[in-house]
């Protein structure tokens, strides 16, 4: 059996104007998933990283506390399959319908639009919410993230450990097709998973099983986070 690490990206910048970025806060969450790796020897034969910006920020700082260290780390892969769901997007273009009061930029209640995002997510994908034609619809994502675990299948050799570097949405979708369980199940797992937390699959040409999901071992409390 193979094992595939599915990594979320630290926390990001929920409050500024760019979104896709670390925090100071998620850089020491990725730096501590680093080091809890290289104190344990952990050793990875192939690196994935997602598209975006907090993806490879994350990857960065793991990857510097090895090099620190004088310990090998494999050159990432671009890989475009761990993409983010357009959640964000979906919401703001319903945001008037969701939030009415809203003025366009996010309300001072951080609560209350949580709420709002995880409803109008759930809705999308339990096919209750429309996606505009500009966007990725929640099936597609769906199909891209599951075609991205089987080429990852295809590509690597027996007994490899894969580290992929992604975001929550992803790693509940790949969590979703090890476990063979529906959309509204996904999307409600997507909500929960931490900040540079870790989910295990075992894969073989049998596919995939869960091992652990969102393991958050290398974290004390006041690091953990969802957002």
């Amino acid at each position: 059996m193979s094992e595939l690490y599915l990594i979320r990206h630290g926390q990001a910048s929920a409050r500024a104007a760019d979104y896709d970025r670390l925090s100071p806060l998620g850089a020491e969450q990725s730096r501590a998933l680093g080091d809890h790796w290289a104190e344990r020897g952990v050793r990875f034969d192939r690196v994935l990283v997602g598209p975006c910006r907090r993806h490879r920020q994350t990857l960065a700082e793991v990857e510097a506390t090895y090099r620190d260290r004088g310990l090998p780390w494999p050159q990432a892969e671009p890989f475009e399959a761990l993409d983010e769901h357009c959640g964000p997007e979906l919401f703001d273009h319903h945001r008037r319908n969701l939030l009415p009061e809203s003025s366009g930029d996010e309300p001072r209640d951080l609560k209350r639009y949580l709420r709002a995002y995880q409803d109008a997510t759930y809705r999308w994908a339990t096919g209750t919410l429309e996606t505009p034609s500009h966007l990725e619809s929640w099936q597609a994502f769906r199909q891209r993230v599951e075609d991205g675990l089987a080429a990852i299948a295809e590509g690597g050799e027996r007994g490899a450990r894969v580290a992929a570097f992604t975001s929550g949405g992803a790693v509940a979708a790949a969590t979703g097709h090890a476990l063979g369980i529906g959309d509204d199940k996904i999307i409600e797992l997507s909500w929960r998973v931490r900040n540079a937390a870790v989910t295990e699959l075992l894969f073989s040409d049998r596919g995939f099983a869960l091992l652990t999901f969102n393991a958050t071992p290398h974290l004390e409390p006041r690091l953990l986070t969802y957002i």
